[in-house]
């Protein structure tokens, strides 16, 4: 028989299973890198059952240099001196994957009249990066015949004309390549106070026709000389001449302005014609 109890010992009844709780879903947040070094990091926010992961990874140390890789091959090719034409190697003469190219040159002799003249021809082969040509009428000033466009003859690269990169052809302006180019043309006529004065610039043209540029018509004056000017932008092509012409309807003939060039006097007497090279084609731009 017992007669003390030391330990109690309680049964309970086992309960139901209780409900499934909800599933979580954890997102990746911020992945941050730390500076090289620094201990890595996780955290998580917010609540169940959204829940986002945010990771620091710090940076790794620079790594030591790799090894050096096998060379290349190179695949050499000479050309004869036969390949080159006007300076250039034709693309026919280059082998499928050639890399490199040795042009075999031999020496040669030159004559001095080969070197005449070398700057030059050398200028004008590259001109026209911003070509310039003006020319001015000489001292001898032709006489315009009334009511009649007449060609100023007496143009020439005399006096203070100018010329980078572009020829003279007779009396006019030989345009050396394709593009876009600035005209401009000025006349003038001794004083007179009758009629009217006007100036054009043509195109492969001495006569009264496709002009390139018209000046407006000015009203005669007797008291100073009778300038008339014109411009305008052209697109030439390399071969075209440009020319300077000009008309009045005094009732006479009458002679351009006497003034000579360079004098003060010859502020409003101008005779030129000029061309200025702007830039290629705009179908030929990049």
């Amino acid at each position: 028989m017992v007669d003390q109890i030391s330990d109690v010992v309680e049964f309970g009844i086992p309960g139901g299973q209780g409900d499934r709780g909800r599933d979580n879903t954890l997102k990746i947040g911020t992945v941050t890198t730390g500076v090289a070094g620094s201990a890595a990091s996780a955290s998580v926010s917010g609540t169940n059952p959204l829940q986002t992961l945010n990771l620091t990874i710090p940076r790794g140390d620079k790594g030591d240099p790799g090894l050096k890789g096998d060379p290349g091959s190179v695949n050499n090719h000479t050309h004869p001196a036969t390949d080159i034409v006007s300076g250039k190697i034709a693309l026919a003469q280059l082998p499928t994957g050639t890399t490199t190219s040795t042009v075999a040159l031999g020496s040669h002799a030159h004559a001095v009249a080969d070197v005449t003249g070398l700057e030059a021809r050398l200028q004008a082969a590259e001109a026209p990066a911003h070509g310039l040509m003006r020319m001015r009428a000489n001292q001898a000033r032709p006489s315009i015949p009334h009511a009649t466009m007449t060609l100023i003859s007496t143009l020439s690269m005399a006096e203070d004309g100018i010329s980078r990169g572009m020829g003279v052809s007779g009396t006019g302006i030989l345009i050396p390549k394709d593009g876009i180019y600035q005209i401009r043309g000025s006349v003038s006529f001794s004083p007179n106070g009758t009629g009217y004065r006007i100036c054009q610039i043509t195109k492969n043209s001495t006569t009264d026709s496709n002009q390139l540029s018209y000046s407006p018509t000015l009203a005669a004056s007797a008291v100073a000389p009778n300038t008339v000017e014109t411009s305008n932008i052209a697109r030439l092509v390399a071969g075209d001449i440009l020319r300077l012409m000009c008309w009045q309807n005094s009732g006479a003939a009458l002679s351009l302005s006497a003034t000579p060039v360079g004098t003060a006097a010859n502020t409003a007497s101008q005779i030129y014609l000029e061309a200025i090279y702007l830039g290629p084609p705009v179908d030929k731009l990049p």
